[in-house]
């Protein structure tokens, strides 16, 4: 499961059901919730499993390090 090597334990052991989204779609939820495209940022964590997107809605700097 891509690049998740806890994706199995995850969906069959927690019967957690994982959702994968390229970048694109990630963001389109956030677009289409009504947030402009300047005040959404799209970051992967760094081993490529969790997308975050970061939504700057009040003008201010945005600060991280995944």
């Amino acid at each position: 499961k891509r690049h998740n090597p806890s994706a199995y334990l995850m969906e069959w052991v927690t019967e957690w059901d994982i959702i994968y989204r390229s970048v694109e779609e990630f963001r389109g939820i956030f677009l289409e919730a009504g947030f402009k495209e300047k005040e959404v940022d799209s970051v992967t964590q760094k081993m490529g499993i969790m997308q975050y997107c970061l939504v700057n809605a009040g003008g201010g700097d945005v600060l991280c390090d995944f």
